[in-house]
């Protein structure tokens, strides 16, 4: 099973949250983003948020 690796991007910073997209997709990775702590618990699946 060759399933692509996803990373979950967290910052506040619109700027750096670009960069790291610009650096982590060259690579082949899955990205999702989120601005805050409250919004990235909201993008985890439910089963890791125990």
């Amino acid at each position: 099973m060759n399933e692509q690796p996803v990373i979950l991007i967290v910052d506040d910073d619109f700027t750096a949250r670009q960069t790291a997209e610009m650096l982590l997709l060259q690579e082949g990775y899955a990205l999702h983003f989120a601005a805050s702590g409250p919004e990235a618990l909201q993008r985890l699946p439910e089963e890791t948020r125990t």
